[in-house]
């Protein structure tokens, strides 16, 4: 969720938690906009323990939590809202209010517990349900998301977030038909939100229809959004009106062709490549190019056993369910990665499909995501961002294509570099193992063999990885369209590790079916 939506979400739960109480010169500033000064204040109300009425101590530090939210210090305000909780359990507010700094951390179960306890004492409060449907949304629980919505519009037609929730579950579910008007009616309740418009460029985009997607665009940045995820979709819809494109373009015939697979010579004995060219029988007449890379021997940390077994047996697969070319790299070190997705991207350029999988260790630096090369160091927390490769980077390796880009990342592991990296002076970076949720743009899907706060786990020796033996499963199936392909390998890796770890998906794509290998 942006910084924007966050901002404008904490205001309408301030408005939520009732009359204000006695307006001190600390009170004030402890409702203020200033977050930095409102802590301050509201601090100070805290500090002033049995002095304080408890209806004024619950709304000091629900209000603080509030602030905490604006500075994305979640843990903090998750405390301050279960101690508010703790003086009145009863108070559906504070609850509603911790669901919220559950769910911009990215801890949807927590969150949706916290609304259904808000919920059960406020059964018909409309705002509730569309915050519930918002942590079912990014869940994945399109289902659960949708009734919640509905609920909330059924109580309140006027709720414009609503509104604006639903008709992102309804681009989800691909019924651009419904999306749209609901789109139209978040905007009409409240015209002067400018992510309304960018979400709505978002669902004309996914319907091909680029006019209106720029008009969206550019309405919502003359009304201050101010994001490098608007300045890029704003650039790629000119550049598909510029190129006359009116739908995904296909791809030129590409004429059958025996498999073959070209070893080439490494540059260190550390690593190891191929390049596979397929047939392409089976996606008719789509090109499809993957690149797989697979970091198994970290020269400062112990090796991991499955990334190369699992990227070379992920390489094989694609080769055989009809890629057209398929390069296949191991053990990279960090300047290797980053000119493998250099010339990555320009085929993908030229491609329908743009697959990029990495299995090896990850882990994520104050939100901002980094896939680790064999050769890095990491003494200090500050090192990551030299010596790392930032996941954006990938993504912008496939943001070309002409119809999708899957990103399929096993980097989620038990990350040893964890255990010996120092903090900087100032120790303000926060770094967790694993890889932090994100929200691709375009129509690109983002795989993840475990969600936020898990670790992924490797296998036993000489067996694949659970998430890899769901993919080899699945993806080889014909008719299976892939984002079922997804939920299906979640169900799998779920069941074979006890619910111990849960991959998650992210992105949204536009309506054509996607399948690895068609029906």
């Amino acid at each position: 969720m942006s910084r924007r939506l966050a901002i404008v979400a904490v205001a309408m739960c301030i408005a939520a938690t009732g009359s204000a109480f006695a307006q001190s010169p600390a009170q004030r500033d402890c409702e203020g906009p200033d977050p930095n000064a409102a802590i301050a204040a509201c601090t100070a109300i805290v500090s002033a323990g049995k002095r304080v009425p408890p209806p004024a101590m619950i709304r000091a530090l629900n209000l603080r939590g509030i602030a905490y939210v604006k500075l994305k210090d979640y843990d903090h305000a998750i405390a301050d809202h279960t101690t508010a909780i703790g003086l009145d359990p009863s108070n559906p507010r504070s609850l509603n209010l911790r669901g919220l700094a559950n769910r911009f951390k990215g801890e949807y179960d927590a969150a949706i517990v916290d609304y259904d306890a808000a919920l059960a004492i406020q059964p018909n409060n409309g705002q509730f349900h569309s915050n519930r449907g918002y942590a079912y949304r990014w869940k994945g629980d399109l289902d659960h998301a949708l009734a919640d919505f509905n609920r909330a519009i059924q109580l309140d037609p006027t709720y414009a977030f609503a509104y604006g929730g639903r008709a992102m579950v309804l681009r989800l579910k691909l019924d651009f038909a419904r999306a749209i008007p609901d789109h139209n009616m978040a905007i009409r309740f409240n015209p002067q939100y400018p992510p309304a418009y960018y979400n709505r460029g978002m669902t004309y985009e996914a319907q091909g229809d680029f006019p209106r997607a720029l008009a969206d665009y550019k309405q919502s940045l003359a009304m201050g959004a101010k994001s490098e995820r608007v300045d890029q979709a704003l650039r790629r819809v000119e550049q598909r009106i510029a190129a006359g494109v009116v739908a995904p373009a296909p791809a030129e015939p590409t004429p059958a062709r025996n498999q073959q697979v070209n070893a080439a010579a490494a540059a260190t004995p550390a690593v190891a490549t191929a390049t596979a060219t397929a047939p392409a029988a089976t996606s008719g007449p789509e090109r499809r190019v993957a690149l797989v890379i697979g970091n198994s021997k970290y020269v400062n940390t112990g090796p991991l056993a499955n990334p190369q077994r699992d990227a070379q047996a992920f390489a094989t697969l694609l080769s055989r369910v009809g890629f057209t070319q398929v390069t296949l790299k191991l053990d990279l070190p960090r300047d290797q990665m980053i000119n493998e997705l250099k010339a990555f991207a320009a085929a993908a350029d030229r491609a329908d499909w743009a697959v990029v999988y990495f299995a090896g260790h990850g882990l994520e630096v104050s939100g901002v995501n980094y896939l680790v090369p064999v050769d890095a160091k990491l003494q200090s927390d500050r090192d990551v961002s030299y010596e790392g490769v930032p996941l954006e980077q990938v993504l912008q390796a496939v943001d070309g294509t002409r119809k999708l880009g899957l990103v399929v990342l096993d980097a989620c592991r038990d990350n040893p570099f964890i255990k010996t990296m120092t903090k900087s002076s100032g120790g303000a970076r926060s770094v967790s193992a694993g890889l932090s949720h994100i929200e691709p743009d375009g129509a690109v899907l983002v795989a993840y063999a475990a969600k936020h706060g898990q670790v992924a786990q490797d296998g036993g020796a000489g067996a694949n990885s659970p998430f890899m033996t769901a993919l080899l499963k699945y993806v080889d199936t014909p008719g299976l369209e892939i984002n079922l392909l997804f939920r299906k390998v979640r169900d799998e890796v779920m069941s074979a590790t006890a619910k111990r770890q849960e991959p998650f998906t992210y992105g949204s794509l536009p309506s054509e079916a996607f399948y690895f290998r068609k029906p």
